[in-house]
Parts: structure tokens; sequence; C-alpha cells
């Protein structure tokens, strides 16, 4: 690839989080990459980052009925200074780990009085490859909640607004994310699984679809916007988007993107406070992160715009 599409790497397709199950099915020649399938996706994993455990240990750790998941974009661990594989290490939204119910409040987790944390435990790689759990920390002033959040359109708004102005990662590239992975890890906090690319989670994920056909002219498609709710999933063909809402009869949406078009006479009277004519000459806005964008203000690198190229509607509280 070329020095300006160094943020798409096509050989890299998705980021898999810590305590996150998969199945392999197959390993390489070499025995370095294991073919794995996760709860969304499938594809090579370095050996090195995965821990083999038992199907039984996997299960009873994934099934707990008594964990946090992480409710911030990221959350750091406590430091250690006894295993080098835990400093330093973020943890995302939506990552669920079991609570340690068994220990007593004397006892010190890797030295350390466990007073004002929650003790959770997590997934190590030994040596050997083998899976082993050991419990950690989790400071309870962390952006952390017991138990999934309850779903609610203010809920999910709150969750998806504490990426924005995160940098963009193609598959979880730059410790980032990806337009569809920016859904899957927002919603993920409700214990709600979606499907890895856009075009899957139009289609398979929960709630109600509304397919959107082409012959739909401009003002039926802005008549179908007025009727949207906040937190309603917008799509394109390869693009997801989340609408947040109406002003003064523009609607707005928030989305991971790499860029955007937009008219030059717009953006220069907006940054300008000129009063000039529109005209059709477009500028591209190389974005790369999560942004909020008035819908009839962006165009696509077809040059249409984003409200004619709409695919699909998807609204999970329906």
């Amino acid at each position: 690839k070329g020095e300006k599409e160094y943020d798409l790497d096509r050989f890299m397709e998705s980021a898999i989080y810590a305590a996150e199950p998969c199945i392999i099915y197959a390993f390489s020649k070499d025995g370095k990459w294991c073919f794995c399938k996760t709860y969304n996706y499938s594809g090579w994993i370095k050996k090195e980052n995965i821990a083999l455990g038992s199907k039984k240990e996997i299960e009873e750790y994934c099934k707990c009925k008594d964990f946090i998941v992480v409710t911030g974009k990221k959350i750091n661990l406590v430091y250690n200074p006894f295993i080098e594989a835990l400093r330093n290490l973020d943890i995302d939204m939506g990552v669920k780990l079991p609570i340690e119910t068994n220990l007593s409040k004397e006892e010190l987790i890797y030295d350390m009085y466990s007073e004002g944390n929650y003790v959770v435990k997590y997934p190590l790689r030994e040596s050997n490859g083998e899976l082993k759990f050991t419990n950690i920390l989790i400071p309870y002033n962390e952006d952390v909640h017991r138990g999934y959040l309850k779903c609610s359109r203010n809920n999910i708004l709150k969750q998806i607004f504490k990426f924005q102005g995160e940098r963009y990662g193609w598959g979880g590239e730059f410790n980032g994310r990806d337009c569809s992975s920016l859904i899957i890890d927002t919603f993920r906090s409700f214990g709600i699984q979606f499907p890895r690319n856009s075009g899957d989670q139009l289609k398979k994920s929960v709630g109600k679809t509304l397919l959107v056909h082409k012959e739909m002219t401009y003002h039926e498609r802005l008549k179908m916007l007025d009727s949207l709710k906040p937190g309603t999933l917008i799509f394109l063909n390869g693009h997801v988007a989340m609408f947040i809402g109406n002003y003064k009869n523009s609607h707005y949406i928030i989305h991971d993107v790499i860029g955007v078009f937009v008219n030059k006479k717009d953006y220069e009277k907006k940054n300008k406070g000129q009063k000039e004519q529109v005209n059709k000459e477009k500028i591209y806005l190389g974005i790369k992160g999560v942004t909020v964008s008035e819908l009839k203000e962006i165009y696509t690198s077809s040059g249409k715009p984003y409200i004619e190229e709409i695919i699909g509607i998807k609204d999970i509280f329906n």
C-alpha cells in the first residue's frame, strides 16, 4: 500500500479484546498463527497472543453473573510491579471481567490492599501458552459499571460520545476503532452484540430494520430522517453512523470516518462568518476520527450527498 494508505491495512480486519473467547480451528504450518472464530468474526491471530484453556473453564469464566463492564473509552490497570503483562495495560469499552467474591478483605493482591477496588479475574498467558486466571484490582472510581448499563437512548449517546475525537483505526489499528467497531463497542456496554461489519449490522443485528430504496427522493429521505430518534443507526454502503438528533432543521450524526467532502463555499462561510453563495465545488476534509457531522453538508467520494447514499436504518428499540 502507498504512504497515503497507512490507515487502511487490509491484512488486519478486527481487534480482539482482553478476556474475549475464541475457538481455534487450525494452525499455520510454522505453528505461529491460529485460525480462530470469535463471536462475530473469523481470522488468523498470532499464537503468542492466545492463552489455551479448556472449554469448561472458559465457559465458566464468560458466563459469570457477577461482573464489571468497562464503560469508559479505555481504563488503565493499576500498576503491577511483579507481572510485566499487567503493566500499563489498557482495557477497552465493553470488556466484561468477573468479580472475585471468595476473598477476605485482608488478603493482598500483588502486595496491595484491595480497599477501594473491585477484585476481578483476569486472563494471563503463561510461558507454556496455557491459560491462567489471576486477580487484579480495578479502582471503584474508574469508568466501570457492576453489570451491564441500562440500555436507553440517553445512555447510548453518553457512551458513544466518549469516543469523540479518537483517531480512526481500521480493524483496531492505532488502538482505535473504525465505523462499525465504534458501534460494536458502544453497544457492548449494554450486553448487546453486533456483527463485525456494517452490512451485517444492518441485516443481522437486533432491532427493526428499514431498507431504503434507491428510488426514494431526497425530500422523502429528509422526511424519513425527521422521524428518527436519537441512537438510531444510519447505514451507507460500507459505512455506519449514529443519528443524534435535529437542530435548526438539520440532522446530525456521530461517526468514525476517514474523511468527507463538503461544499467549499459552505465550509468557508462557516469558518469565516461570510454570507456567500453555495457552489458545487467540493473540498476534502481528512477527519480520520470520531466526529459529529451535519448530514446535509457532507458528501461521499462519489460526490453524492450522504443523504442520497443511505441504504438502511436500524433502531434497536423497535
